[in-house]
């Protein structure tokens, strides 16, 4: 993990995915590595951020803060988003 820019943890609800984060989150930040963590759905986010005391963010919500023009956030289109 500590050579990869990235890390991406999936299975299948509880088998402890949350309580594995913790642990790979706190051994890297004693490290001294710089983290983001970013889940695919709002109440992903709001569950890590509670376990970890790390702020997570969903991942569109995460594209934003990376200066990538053709990822950004509109607003506008929060009401369109809301009729799917």
């Amino acid at each position: 993990m500590l050579a990869s820019n990235v890390v991406v943890l999936t299975t299948g609800p509880g088998v402890g995915k949350t309580s594995t984060l913790d642990t790979i989150l706190r051994l890297l930040l004693a490290k001294g590595v710089r983290v983001a963590l970013a889940a695919p759905t709002h109440r992903a986010a709001k569950r890590m951020t509670e376990q970890t005391g790390v702020e997570a963010k969903t991942i569109h919500r995460l594209l934003d803060l990376q200066n990538a023009p053709a990822f950004r956030y509109d607003p506008e289109l929060e009401s369109y988003n809301s009729k799917w």
